[in-house]
């Protein structure tokens, strides 16, 4: 009688191995992160508002320091959330989990926009479009507010401090800065109204809430031009902002 094959069983032998490979994923917990920020802007805001009721001869005052610390996170988390987003989107078309064709070329290209760090995070989600004939509708709102994200996020990170100087309520220190002051889907904090300055004058809950929102309305837009699953469609997790 021959010795018996450990692999014939169907048992693994003591010598046997295997690899398990884990893919980590971090879009959602930036935006859970920015969740989180802007939910404590709320709370700051409303007893801010309760303090106020308290005296109602007193100007509207300037954002508290919680505020101050709050929003930024919030809005650069959304920012963080917005360029994780398409590169994972990317790992997914690799990985194949997508309906999506994948030729050689294809995925040389695709391998390029993982790997580049140097430009916009919309200008990925452009190339990624149009690597499978899809054109984006820039025009859309949804466009436009992940661009002003990043924008508002850009200048928070890279932010420059300055004398401010104003002239009938405009405020000539940074053009950029202005642009943002002056756009409508940003709200411009009470106190700061008449002499908007950035970044105290866009310190808002409005403005957290909008960060987080920038992101998950792009990315629907985005998925479901290319006709693939959207990683933030996850019931009632993003919609308990008041």
């Amino acid at each position: 009688m021959q010795p018996s094959d450990p692999s014939a069983s169907g048992k693994a032998s003591s010598t046997d191995s295997f690899t398990v490979r884990v893919r980590t994923n971090f879009a959602v917990f930036h935006l859970r992160a920015a969740v989180d920020a802007a939910l404590r802007t709320y709370k700051a805001e409303q007893q801010s508002k309760e303090g106020k009721q308290e005296d109602q001869t007193s100007r509207p005052q300037p954002p508290s320091n919680d505020i101050l610390m709050l929003v930024p996170v919030s809005v650069t988390m959304s920012g963080f959330s917005l360029e994780a987003n398409v590169n994972e989107i990317i790992q997914d078309i690799l990985d194949g989990s997508t309906d999506l064709p994948v030729t050689e070329g294809r995925k040389e290209l695709l391998i390029d926009f993982k790997k580049d760090r140097s430009g916009n995070s919309l200008e990925k989600y452009t190339k990624v479009a149009l690597l499978f004939d899809k054109i984006p509708d820039k025009g859309r709102s949804e466009w436009e507010n992940a661009k002003l994200l990043v924008q508002f996020r850009n200048e928070l990170a890279h932010f420059k401090p300055a004398w401010s100087s104003y002239s009938d309520g405009e405020n000539d220190t940074n053009k950029n800065n202005i642009n943002l002051l002056k756009n409508n889907n940003l709200t411009i904090h009470p106190a700061y109204e008449r002499t908007p300055r950035f970044p105290e004058a866009l310190m808002t809950y409005n403005n957290a809430k909008w960060s987080v929102n920038s992101v998950l309305k792009s990315s629907a837009l985005f998925c479901n031009l290319l006709n693939i699953k959207n990683r933030y469609e996850i019931p009632n997790f993003f919609s308990n902002l008041p």
